[in-house]
């Protein structure tokens, strides 16, 4: 058969499947890195490549997982822990972890990596479960094993998604710590914030980054009702309740919402801030004291969120347990 027609057939069956493609025999693979060479191919993962137009198409999230179903192919015994099943379950994975790296459970006590790719976790007993297509651990063992190797901002988000779309067994999750012969003390603390009600990643990110900074853990999603006209109702991002009865609120904004039209439902830039200033309005006249609205950039950096919140008077968390006291 004609080599092109072979590696057409290759991009063809890749693309209609959802994975990337690679050479069957040594003629294809050789084919394959030429094309790499020349830029009409990408080379997202070793062995593994895409056609550079289909690659810029897709995203990050898109991009990792066309690298995991093309890995259970070519290693059907594989199965997926940590960020590679956190993709899979279809959890709030920072893009900034779909770096190519993949996680994979091994029986053996070695752990390290199989490649320069690919890290092997021990998990013993490995118990595997087909999840959109592909083999991964338990959800609470995925869990787990992120939050042991990530940092708790990026492990927040993952956490409360798994909480609001399979609202799994903290006890299983409390029983693998259990088993581990190691400190688990980072997941009992996600074990202790996680709250299935954070509606998106920035908002789990956000909220991960405000307990870091040291501040108390906001209240999510609470609802006032607009005394000059009840039948509307606001929901806010994040509140806290003080002491002497300030009530303040802060709006997580993602600023897609002012330059692109999808996220707001095709609005013109002029009425989705005339129906901020109203919301803000209908907010105060239901008791809310100050507002705050913070982006991701802040909660990135951090501090531009720390003075925000210092300036509006959210409490530190040694404070509150002054005040209990």
């Amino acid at each position: 058969m004609n080599n092109n027609i072979e590696i057409k057939q290759l991009i063809n069956t890749s693309k209609a499947q959802s994975r990337c493609l690679y050479g069957g025999n040594a003629r294809q693979r050789a084919a394959v890195r030429r094309r790499a060479q020349t830029g009409a191919f990408v080379n997202p993962h070793y062995g593994l490549y895409a056609e550079q137009s289909y690659w810029t198409g897709l995203s990050p999230a898109q991009r990792y997982l066309h690298v995991l179903r093309a890995l259970a192919r070519k290693h059907p015994n594989w199965v997926f822990t940590s960020v590679s099943a956190a993709a899979i379950y279809q959890l709030e994975c920072p893009w900034s972890l779909h770096d190519g790296m993949v996680y994979i459970a091994s029986d053996s006590a070695i752990n390290g990596y199989a490649s320069r790719d690919v890290r092997k976790i021990f998990v013993a007993p490995i118990h595997a479960h087909i999840v959109n297509g592909l083999p991964v651990v338990t959800l609470e063992r995925a869990l787990v094993d992120f939050a042991l190797r990530h940092k708790f901002p990026q492990a927040l988000p993952i956490f409360d998604s798994a909480m609001r779309i399979y609202q799994y067994s903290q006890e299983k999750v409390i029983e693998i710590c259990d088993s581990l012969r190691r400190d688990c003390g980072p997941v009992f603390r996600l074990l202790y914030y996680v709250d299935g009600r954070s509606e998106n990643g920035g908002e789990s990110f956000c909220r991960a980054v405000i307990i870091e900074l040291g501040f108390i853990a906001p209240l999510l999603q609470q609802e006032f009702i607009d005394p000059k006209n009840p039948r509307k109702s606001y929901r806010v991002d994040f509140l806290w309740v003080l002491p002497d009865g300030r009530i303040i609120v802060a709006e997580f904004d993602g600023m897609r919402k002012y330059t692109d039209p999808s996220m707001t439902d095709w609005k013109t830039t002029r009425q989705v801030v005339r129906e901020e200033r109203e919301r803000e309005d209908a907010l105060r006249r239901a008791g809310v004291t100050t507002i705050v609205r913070i982006d991701y950039q802040e909660a990135s950096l951090g501090y531009p969120l720390a003075r925000k919140l210092r300036d509006a008077g959210v409490p530190m968390q040694q404070m509150a347990y002054t005040m209990q006291r």
